[in-house]
């Protein structure tokens, strides 16, 4: 035993020396001064690498069809090649619109439960089906053997460019919906929701492209000094779009009353996302114009992911509580001020925690030591309260909630009006049954997930004092 403790000590500083060197590395990586962008003598070696690479792609494709065995396949596979081209294409540039128009037509015309949620799954077409045909299409430029590495690294670059620039189109959409189908999520003027809508898709485009740029640079084909310059003014305009959206958020905050603004959860948090906005708006170019290119990039780009996921979550909203609304047979309205779907969005906020570290930069390493160590539990007496035991009680307590309440109106429905019991009587045999079986659900919840319930004796006996000192007219009230 104490040969491994010491084994696993020594494994432990190790992984702690590597976590610590990665971190060097990249703290390095991100305070690393390139050359300044803004200073035009450094302009025609990026213009230079830029012909250079466009003379290389030239060059790949015309070596490669310079082959005769390459233009004579070329030549029988011709015909396929040009059908695939059309196919795609087509779902290129018609898909969307196609897709668009079969949603709106089921959420305008269908008044049915669960029509939100038809037309957002329809919804996601208009994102697939153009990134399939786009996909097609790289496919069936590929299959001609032209394109080398470069030419494959372009390719890839463009479908990583129209899956952007398509997803930020859909999530700015869903959030702003036109054609009066879906309400806004943001009470703003028309004006703002169209110009949100053109900063989502730079946004989108900008990451294509930035990603094209690293591809090219990881090849060679671009220089660090060259990439340096050709990114800021991508910098620029991702900081345009994001000083668009934090005026959107910004008049979202400002459309609930001044009143309500003091307590509405809802308008702090978009008021802290307006000015976050801002702030990488004007620092993030600044800080590439200074020549830390990586800090900036390591900025803006998880900052433009956080957003798409902030609208994710916003575009869920309406088809999770039509979702419920469908379930339980309510209205939407009800819906809206139900608790289980705002439950159920804070539990997806949650999940979402690990995703928005990663986006950030935290390494799936680190985040599997996380895991472990909220896997290990907090030990309670001789128990131990570990995530699987927090799920199993949640489990059961729900089980015995439910049975309850079935016990309830069995008894309020069936048995007890067959009885010779008042009114008042039946409803003290309706509570005590209810108060009987949510206390059985908790002792029975406890034990299953392996809790003693000695270890929760001090807890219980401080409530009961609790109990006994502050709430003497509530039990005498209960009895009577």
């Amino acid at each position: 035993g104490l040969e491994a403790t010491a084994a696993f000590q020594r494994a432990n500083g190790l992984i702690a020396e590597i976590d610590e060197e990665v971190r060097d590395r990249r703290n390095e990586l991100l305070l690393e001064a390139r050359p300044l962008p803004v200073n035009p003598a450094n302009w025609p070696g990026a213009l230079a690498a830029v012909r250079d690479f466009t003379a290389n792609l030239i060059a790949e494709v015309t070596s490669a069809y310079s082959t005769d065995w390459k233009r004579q396949e070329l030549v029988r596979g011709a015909p396929l090649t040009a059908v695939l081209v059309a196919i795609a294409s087509l779902l290129l540039l018609r898909g969307r619109r196609w897709m668009a128009r079969w949603t709106d037509l089921v959420q305008s015309r269908s008044r049915r439960r669960g029509r939100i949620t038809l037309g957002f799954l329809l919804s996601l077409g208009q994102v697939a089906v153009p990134v399939a045909g786009m996909t097609l299409l790289a496919g069936a430029l590929m299959s001609t053997n032209l394109f080398g590495t470069l030419g494959q690294t372009v390719l890839r670059s463009i479908i990583v460019l129209v899956v952007s620039c398509y997803s930020a189109a859909w999530l700015l959409r869903r959030v702003f919906p036109t054609g009066g189908a879906l309400p806004a999520a943001f009470e703003v003027g028309p004006g703002l929701q169209a110009r949100a809508r053109v900063a989502g898709v730079l946004i989108g485009a900008i990451g294509g492209i930035s990603y094209l740029l690293n591809a090219l640079t990881a090849l060679g084909e671009i220089t660090p000094e060259a990439e340096a310059v050709l990114a800021l003014p991508l910098f620029l305009t991702m900081g345009f779009a994001f000083y668009w959206l934090s005026r959107v958020f910004r008049q979202a905050a400002k459309a609930t009353n001044e009143e309500e603004q003091a307590s509405n959860f809802r308008a702090r948090i978009l008021r802290i996302l307006s000015t976050a906005l801002s702030a990488v708006a004007l620092a993030g170019p600044l800080i590439a114009a200074a020549g830390y290119h990586n800090l900036s990039d390591a900025i803006m780009r998880p900052t433009a992911m956080t957003v798409g996921l902030v609208g994710l979550f916003i575009a869920l909203q309406p088809p999770i509580r039509d979702i419920y609304a469908w379930i339980s047979g309510k209205s939407l309205q009800y819906a809206r001020d139900a608790l289980i779907p705002v439950l159920f969005n804070f539990t997806l906020v949650l999940a979402s925690t690990p995703l928005l570290a990663l986006i950030w930069g935290a390494r799936v390493a680190e985040l599997g030591e996380i895991y472990a160590r909220i896997n290990q539990g907090i030990a309670i007496g001789d128990s131990r309260l570990t995530p699987g035991t927090i799920l199993m009680v949640l489990i059961v307590f729900a089980l015995g909630f439910m049975i309850t309440r079935l016990l309830q109106g069995a008894l309020k429905s069936t048995v007890l009006p067959r009885t010779k019991l008042d009114a008042g009587a039946r409803n003290a045999v309706v509570s005590f049954a209810g108060y009987t079986g949510i206390g059985l659900a908790v002792l029975l919840a406890i034990t299953a997930g392996g809790i003693a319930l000695t270890a929760l004796a001090v807890v219980f006996g401080a409530l009961t004092v609790g109990m006994g000192i502050g709430l003497q007219n509530d039990v005498q009230n209960f009895v009577a």
